[in-house]
């Protein structure tokens, strides 16, 4: 399997999901979708677009599921955290891997995909909107 550069530069690491040249945000569940299409062909070689081919059916599927499990946990809680009525900085501030799906963070960071996620699934205004509440809160007290 040749995936380019479909899941970062660096493999096995966070995505990077949004960008800052303006480009369309990369929305987590077209991710996710990626990776559990590339997971399912049990190709036996993966050359992405940097750095050594990834080499046996078992090794890719292995850190294939461990890329998933980990943007999947973040998702999770993100969605768990908008829920229970917490910020955006909140849950950047907040959400962690947990050891056993602990990725690479180089040109993703978790913190970054906490606030793509957010914005997947809140939308530009409410996040900008709610910066201008509390501006207004802290001036008007």
């Amino acid at each position: 399997m040749f995936s380019g550069n479909l899941f970062g530069p660096v493999f096995l690491a966070m995505p990077n999901l949004t960008t800052t040249r303006g480009d369309k945000p990369r929305l987590v569940v077209n991710y996710l979708e990626s990776l559990d299409t590339v997971r399912n062909l049990g190709a036996e070689l993966l050359i992405t677009g940097h750095g050594e081919p990834i080499v046996g059916k078992d090794n890719i599927r292995a850190n294939l599921d461990k890329m998933y499990d980990a943007v999947s946990y973040v998702r999770n809680a993100v969605i768990a955290g908008m829920n229970a009525g917490k910020t955006v900085h909140e849950l950047m501030r907040e959400i962690r891997l947990p050891e056993h799906l602990k990725i690479g963070q180089f040109h993703g960071k978790v913190s970054w995909a906490v606030r793509a996620i957010w914005e997947e699934n809140s939308g530009w205004f409410p996040l900008r909107f709610h910066h201008v509440a509390v501006r207004r809160a802290a001036i008007e007290h």
